[in-house]
């Protein structure tokens, strides 16, 4: 069914089925609460979370069924281009966005790169600096060096000083890493990466998406009172631990995810993104890496593409 673009009080939006397909439908323009500001969408982040929502993996804490943790676009009736970070809602012509977790561009801002910005950045925050309390020429590792998190993850570690080992599924994607600012890469699947790693001074702080039977590879590449703080378990949520290794080293291990944080805590986090990591990105010192741009109909082939573990940084759909 072809829908046309908003006209009058309607837009359209992707909204996720009883059966994991998402259709695309016409609903009402929402009205922005007083807390709230309206934006007009241009350009959407595509996250490997709006995929698990769809497999009823990681549900909005809403219950909402419309897929979209970051958008880029215009506040309604201004000029302002602004990003934000969005519990759900995302795949829209419109979203109400918390006006505390609204970050404001600079003029010159392309808005493609903003779609990139505020789901990637402020778990970037949340992982390297609350949980890892990362600090200059420490070194890291980081899994899935090439995705969106990942790829500003490394950046954000270089600019720092610090020593950064990634991982990712295949080689191919090394030199993109090495040119972020890894300085060792290596493919995951391959057994015992921890000997690369504690050959060349172990790591500090691990920022895992993997978890299953990478867990105890992880657990011998951490240096004494490391720590490992696991985002996503893309290739399993069950594994053996090896508790004494653990103990003898001090290990702190950290399971978090950004979208069950509450609110309060979401607004310090995006604060520190705007006052410390936005000038970063504005210096060019950490930037968005796009690898593909589809139009807002073409989700499935976006998602797809999220699935096959080729891209390279972000993958963006554009209204």
């Amino acid at each position: 069914m072809k829908l046309s673009f908003m006209s009058g009080n309607n837009m359209k939006q992707f909204q996720i089925q009883s059966d994991g397909s998402i259709k695309l439908v016409l609903t009402d323009i929402p009205t922005p609460k007083e807390n709230e500001l309206l934006i007009k969408v241009s350009s959407i982040g595509i996250n490997r979370a709006d995929i698990l929502q769809r497999e009823g993996l990681y549900p909005a804490p809403n219950g909402d069924n419309v897929p979209g943790l970051e958008i880029a676009g215009i506040i309604e009736g201004t000029n302002r281009k602004v990003c934000a970070l969005l519990e759900s809602g995302g795949y829209s012509e419109y979203v109400c966005a918390k006006k505390s977790q609204v970050i404001f561009l600079e003029e010159d801002f392309d808005l493609i790169q903003a779609a990139a910005l505020p789901e990637a950045l402020t778990t970037v925050w949340m992982a390297l600096f609350d949980c890892g309390r990362i600090k200059a020429n420490k070194n890291i590792l980081i899994h899935g060096g090439s995705s969106g998190i990942g790829s500003f993850a490394i950046q954000a570690a270089a600019s720092l000083g610090c020593k950064v080992f990634t991982s990712t599924s295949n080689e191919n994607k090394f030199d993109f890493c090495r040119k972020l600012g890894a300085s060792f890469c290596f493919n995951y699947t391959t057994n015992n990466f921890s000997a690369l790693i504690k050959e060349n001074g172990g790591t500090d702080i691990i920022v895992d998406i993997l978890g299953g039977k990478y867990l105890q590879e992880n657990i011998k590449s951490l240096n004494k009172y490391g720590k490992l703080i696991s985002l996503a378990v893309m290739d399993g949520s069950e594994a053996k631990i090896n508790m004494g290794a653990v103990l003898m080293k001090n290990l702190n291990i950290i399971g978090t995810t950004l979208r069950s944080k509450p609110e309060n805590i979401k607004e310090t986090y995006i604060q520190n993104v705007k006052d410390i990591l936005m000038p970063f990105v504005y210096s060019k010192k950490i930037t968005p890496i796009i690898d593909s741009i589809y139009k807002f109909e073409e989700v499935e082939i976006a998602h797809n593409k999220i699935k096959s573990r080729t891209h390279k940084g972000k993958i963006i759909l554009k209204l």
